[in-house]
């Protein structure tokens, strides 16, 4: 992916679908669930880096996946 286009540079986005898609029926479950958002594309945009994950909905995603917002962070670089 071009980092041009990633908006979540700091947020393991690829660990959050893995473990959405092993906790959740579907990810529209996990969408609907987190969010209240009605259909597949909402959370696929932002597990797609095509929209900005709030501090919020990162926080609603961490306890929903029952890890903490650390988990979901990537590291820093020097």
């Amino acid at each position: 992916m071009d980092n041009n286009l990633q908006r979540n540079k700091l947020i393991n986005v690829p660990k959050i679908r893995n473990l959405a898609e092993q906790r959740f029926k579907s990810l529209s479950q996990f969408g609907s669930q987190i969010l209240g958002l009605k259909d597949r594309e909402g959370i696929s945009t932002r597990l797609n880096n095509k929209r900005v994950i709030t501090a919020d909905e990162l926080c609603l995603m961490a306890d929903a996946l029952e890890v903490s917002v650390d988990e979901l962070r990537l590291p820093l670089k020097a």
